[in-house]
């Protein structure tokens, strides 16, 4: 098994968020340990001491002691290690609105650079303590009778989010208008919903009400890619997850992401990933 889970949060606490404790210290057992997050699911994985490798998709890591691995919504996981130990820390997305809307866009642009783009992030020797004594504090409350425990552990987890951003090396900056930080957010929200059948800009700037052009400026601004990158690069990530996992043939995978015809789709992964399907299913 790769984990052992601690003390998880109960559903009454707070329901959008778990917290388990990973051990694998005295274990026989170093099976590859695979998972699905779930459809609404943000995962932070810290691992504290151990190594070994994660996979997450079609990405292969290395992991290293003191660093933070995180995982988004659906995402195909799998972990071959040795001895492990730190803690996963599992959330909805809605938990992100437990945040000022100031604090809020600062913290979804930081989440959405490392759940999107650099899933790995290592924790300095100043931190660690810091977010183990946040995570200390959450199983304490989860575990006592206080009066507003619910609201204590929910502040808690706003902390180590915070925090955690606000160590990152690589940061967006503070955005200066929440409503266009809200409207990305919006947008990668409805791309998660409706990339089977909505593949083109102007039908995401119909669906929130602005211009395409409005559209690529903001998502630009916040994401440093374009709106068409993001859709593309997410039904790209669906065809090579069912691939990969599925074992579906190139047909059944066009026809279920909504292509009108398995050569239309071959041309789509072919001029958005530069290899053609055949190719990267061959060698995945």
């Amino acid at each position: 098994m790769y984990y052992q889970a601690v003390a998880p949060t109960p559903t009454n606490i707070l329901p959008a968020c778990t917290i388990a404790r990973l051990t694998t210290s005295g274990s026989t057992d170093h099976q590859p340990f695979s998972q699905v997050t779930g459809p609404q699911q943000y995962t932070l994985l810290w691992i504290q001491e151990g190594n070994g490798q994660i996979s997450l998709d079609t990405d292969r890591l290395t992991i290293y002691p003191q660093h933070i691995y995180c995982l988004r919504p659906g995402q195909r996981v799998q972990v071959t290690h040795s001895d492990m130990e730190g803690w996963q820390l599992t959330f909805r997305k809605e938990f992100l609105d437990l945040v000022d809307k100031g604090a809020s866009s600062f913290v979804h642009g930081v989440l959405l650079h490392h759940f999107c783009g650099r899933p790995a992030i290592q924790l300095s020797p100043t931190l660690v303590p810091l977010l183990d004594s946040l995570i200390s504090q959450m199983q304490q409350e989860q575990h006592g009778q206080d009066v507003l425990r619910q609201e204590v552990v929910r502040n808690l987890l706003r902390l180590f989010i915070i925090y955690l951003c606000r160590h990152c090396d690589t940061m967006p900056p503070l955005p200066e208008n929440t409503r266009r930080a809200d409207m990305v957010t919006h947008f990668f929200q409805l791309v998660e919903q409706h990339f089977v059948t909505h593949k083109k800009v102007n039908e995401y700037a119909s669906l929130l009400g602005i211009t395409p052009n409005y559209l690529n400026a903001i998502v630009r601004e916040h994401s440093g890619f374009s709106p068409s990158y993001h859709i593309q690069q997410r039904i790209v990530l669906e065809a090579k997850r069912q691939a990969l996992y599925e074992r579906d043939s190139m047909k059944e995978i066009a026809y279920a992401l909504g292509f009108c015809n398995p050569a239309h789709f071959s041309k789509y992964f072919k001029s958005t990933t530069g290899i053609n399907f055949t190719t990267f299913k061959r060698s995945a």
